[in-house]
């Protein structure tokens, strides 16, 4: 008896697939998604959000520093105004002319030509010297006079606080509105009233 050799075992192709009109079936790939990466959206989002916060943190840096500066100005002008007319009343022993509403006009502002008063201040109104008796001195009709800061038309709004009157006080002067030399006078208006220099 003759015993057919034994043959590995092999497994037949598979047939490919077949649509129904016999033809092999073509495997498609999916397709690949449309539009930015999923991942992108938020990252992105963060990043914009970023952004915005740092300019706005610049930006508000800004106008506190521009502010800070105008207050440094203020402080700077009211003293050297105060200095100058103070000199002045001392020397002649009589007031200068009072100014107009945009500060000029008067015998003193030429004490004060470097001081930039005959242009807005950098919070709005014009610089004005305005005769008048200092309050709490004793005589008939002190010598002195005050310096303000005023918005009568056509001068720019006084753009100062209670907050920022304050800060000038504490600057310039006892750092009360109500007593010492520096005082929120007429419509809250910044006033420095000035006594002839010793």
């Amino acid at each position: 008896m003759i015993i057919a050799p034994t043959l590995p075992h092999t497994s037949a192709p598979a047939a490919p697939d077949r649509t129904s009109t016999g033809a092999p079936a073509r495997h498609e790939e999916p397709a690949p998604p449309t539009g930015p990466p999923r991942w992108l959206l938020p990252d992105a989002t963060l990043i914009v959000l970023v952004a915005i916060l740092a300019v706005a943190a610049a930006f508000a840096a800004y106008r506190a520093n521009r502010h800070r500066l105008a207050l440094d100005r203020l402080a700077a002008d009211f003293t050297a105004g105060a200095a100058a007319y103070g000199k002045y009343l001392h020397e002649h022993r009589m007031p200068p002319a009072n100014t107009d509403e945009t500060g000029a006009d008067g015998a003193g502002t030429s004490l004060l030509q470097g001081e930039g008063w005959t242009s807005p201040s950098p919070a709005g109104g014009f610089f004005r010297w305005v005769n008048a008796p200092v309050p709490g001195a004793t005589g008939s009709r002190p010598l002195g006079g005050r310096i303000m800061l005023a918005a009568f038309p056509p001068a720019p709004e006084v753009a100062l606080s209670p907050a920022d009157l304050l800060e000038l006080d504490r600057r310039i002067d006892d750092g009360n509105l109500a007593t010492g030399r520096f005082r929120s006078g007429f419509n809250g208006w910044p006033v420095f009233l000035v006594n002839p220099a010793p």
